[in-house]
C-alpha cells in the first residue's frame, strides 16, 4: 500500500466552485476530489473528503454481512436442500446477501462517480439497482416470517403468497426505474431529492406490509419480542430520510462539517435500520414452519422465489441500460448544442 501511494500522490481536494455543478452538494462548500481515474478513486477513499462517511460505511457494512453469511451458512449447512441451508433459514440467508450487494453498489458508485458526468450517473444507476435488489430480497423475509397467521384478518391485507411478491416485484422495479428517470430527467430541479427520498420510503412501506398487518391483525399478533425492532427499523429509516431532507448538519457549518453531512448520516442512520431488520426477522425465524403450515397462506416455494428475483434482474438490469444509455445520449447532445451556439 505504501508503495503505491508513493508513485501516485493523493488526490487533491477543492470547493464547490472547482467542480461541474452536478457534484455539488447543497451546503457543502469544499472536501470535493480531484479525479482523473478509478486508481484516483480509490485513493481518494483515503482522504478526509466528503465522500470519507459514504464509503467507509458502507464498505465496513459489507463486509459485517459477509461475517453474518458466513455465520449463517456454518450454523446450518444442509446437503438435503436445493440451496444448500435448511428451508426456513433461506429467506434471512437472501437477506443478507441483499445487503451485501446494495452496500457494494453503493459502495462502487461514492468510489467511482466523481470521474465525470457519465460515471456519476451510471455509477449511482448501479447503486440505485443494488438497493432495489435488497428491497425484493427483504420483501420476501419480512412475508416469511413476520405475516400474520390468516393473511384476511390483517388491517392491511397482504393479499396471497404470488400476489404479494409479484406486487413487491412491480412496485420496488417502479421506483427504480422512476429514480433513473429523475436522475436525468429532473437533475437540476430542487424537488429531485424529496422525489428519491419518497421513493425509498415507499419501499420500505411495501417490505413493512406484512408486519404491518400482523401488528393490526384481528387476532391480536401483537407483543412477540420482535415488534420493538420492527419499529426500531422504521424509526432509524425515517429519522434517516429526514436528516438527509434538510440537510443537517453542514446546513449549520459548511465549512467544517463537509465530511459528516447529512447524505453520511443518512448512511449510518440505514445501516442502524438494517441491523435492527436483521434482529426483527431472526426473532421472528420461529414462525416459518407454523406459517408454513397455514392452508391459507403457504410459505413461497423455491422456484417461486427464484422466479421474482430472475426477473427482477433481468428486467431492472435492462431498464437501467437503456434509461442510462438514453440519458447519456441526451447529455451528449445537449453538450454538442451548447458548444455550437457557443462558437457562433
Amino acid at each position: 500500500m505504501r508503495r503505491i501511494i508513493s508513485r501516485h500522490a493523493l488526490p487533491s481536494h477543492g470547493s464547490y466552485t472547482s467542480v461541474d455543478p452536478y457534484f455539488v452538494m447543497p451546503f457543502i462548500v469544499k472536501g470535493y476530489r480531484h479525479v482523473a481515474c478509478a486508481s484516483d478513486c480509490v485513493l481518494s477513499s483515503l482522504t478526509l473528503s466528503n465522500e470519507l462517511v459514504n464509503i467507509w460505511s458502507h464498505v465496513l457494512g459489507a463486509l459485517y454481512f459477509v461475517f453474518e453469511i458466513y455465520r449463517l451458512m456454518a450454523q446450518h449447512w444442509s446437503w438435503n436442500s436445493p440451496v444448500f441451508i435448511a428451508e426456513e433459514h433461506f429467506p434471512l440467508l437472501l437477506q443478507h446477501i441483499g445487503c451485501v450487494i446494495a452496500m457494494s453498489g453503493s459502495t462502487l458508485a461514492h468510489v467511482f462517480h466523481s470521474q465525470s458526468e457519465w460515471h456519476h450517473q451510471a455509477w449511482f444507476i448501479v447503486d440505485y439497482f443494488s438497493i432495489s435488489y435488497y428491497c425484493v430480497s427483504t420483501a420476501i423475509a419480512h412475508y416469511s416470517y413476520s405475516r400474520p397467521m390468516d393473511p384476511d384478518s390483517g388491517a392491511i391485507s397482504v393479499f396471497s403468497t404470488n400476489g404479494y411478491l409479484s406486487m413487491a416485484l412491480v412496485l420496488h422495479l417502479c421506483i427504480f426505474i422512476s429514480q433513473c428517470y429523475v436522475r436525468f430527467g429532473l437533475y437540476a430541479s430542487p424537488f429531485r431529492p424529496y422525489v428519491l427520498i419518497t421513493g425509498y420510503l415507499l419501499a420500505y412501506t411495501i417490505n413493512f406490509l406484512p408486519f404491518l398487518s400482523r401488528f393490526f391483525s384481528a387476532d391480536g399478533e401483537r407483543g412477540l419480542p420482535s415488534d420493538q425492532h420492527h419499529w426500531a427499523q422504521f424509526f432509524w429509516s425515517f429519522a434517516s430520510a429526514v436528516v438527509m431532507a434538510v440537510h443537517m448538519p453542514q446546513r449549520l457549518a459548511p465549512h467544517y462539517l463537509y465530511f459528516l453531512h447529512g447524505h453520511a448520516l443518512m448512511h449510518i442512520g440505514m445501516f442502524c435500520s438494517v441491523l435492527q431488520q436483521r434482529t426483527a426477522l431472526r426473532l421472528d425465524e420461529h414462525r416459518w414452519q407454523l406459517l408454513a403450515d397455514s392452508a391459507t397462506s403457504p410459505q413461497p416455494s423455491l422456484r417461486a422465489i427464484g422466479a421474482v428475483l430472475c426477473l427482477h434482474v433481468l428486467i431492472g438490469s435492462t431498464a437501467g441500460y437503456v434509461i442510462a444509455f438514453h440519458g447519456i445520449n441526451v447529455a451528449k447532445i445537449k453538450a454538442q448544442s451548447v458548444s455550437a451556439e457557443h462558437r457562433h
